[in-house]
């Protein structure tokens, strides 16, 4: 009983480390800036904008998805997009909450 409760301990410690450094954000999904130099951009029902670092399997599936309601988790890191301080999110997991268009 006593190892078994170790292990558990060890894996929720795990759990919580892993997650470490990763928030969730929810919020309207946008591309912004002008083709072909387009990013996805995330937008919270606060007026905050983050860019999202996703891979190009993700970013074509997001954008299949446009107009939507997203909930991201990843890690918010500070970047640069032609020029101007951003602030990004590199994306671990998403999912569409609504959306207008299925894929």
């Amino acid at each position: 009983m006593g190892r078994q409760l170790s292990v558990l301990a060890l894996l929720s410690c795990f759990a919580l480390a892993c997650s470490a450094g990763r928030n969730l954000w929810v919020g309207s999904l946008e591309v912004t800036g002008h083709e072909p130099f387009t990013e996805l951009a995330l937008v919270t029902d606060s007026g905050e904008r983050y860019l999202l670092r996703v891979s190009e399997a993700d970013r074509e599936a997001l954008q299949a998805r446009l107009p939507a309601r997203v909930q991201v988790r990843g890690r918010l890191e500070e970047g640069e997009w032609y020029g101007q301080k951003r602030s990004w999110i590199r994306v671990h997991s998403w999912k569409v909450v609504a959306s207008s268009r299925e894929p």
